[in-house]
């Protein structure tokens, strides 16, 4: 029985799992909910993309509300520019605190 053929395509769905895997290490941090307006949706998507951070969740009403999971630096570092209206951000509110994912 040959099995060449077999072994060689196991081989090679391995070898490509492998190289679309991303490698995530599990991190103590903060599931956050911040509230923008609108106007804002765009410039806070594309600052969030900038540092690597993933909108998990979202709501749409009068306001925009996002989901996001933060490790205690980046919490700091959109706090501060908050704080210094670098970013428009209405309200920042730690909801919870637990593991949460991040890539390496």
């Amino acid at each position: 029985i040959c099995t060449g053929g077999l072994v060689r395509a196991y081989s090679e769905a391995a070898t490509k799992a492998i190289d679309e895997s991303i490698l995530v290490t599990k991190v103590y941090g903060n599931v956050c909910r911040i509230e923008i307006s609108y106007s804002d949706l765009e410039n806070i998507k594309y600052y969030l993309k900038s540092e690597s951070i993933e909108i998990k969740d979202s709501e749409y009403t009068d306001k925009i509300s996002l989901i996001l999971e933060l490790t205690n630096e980046e919490l700091d570092r959109i706090t501060k520019k908050k704080n210094d209206r670098s970013l428009n951000i209405t309200k920042i509110e730690v909801i919870d605190k637990r593991y949460i994912l991040k890539e390496i």
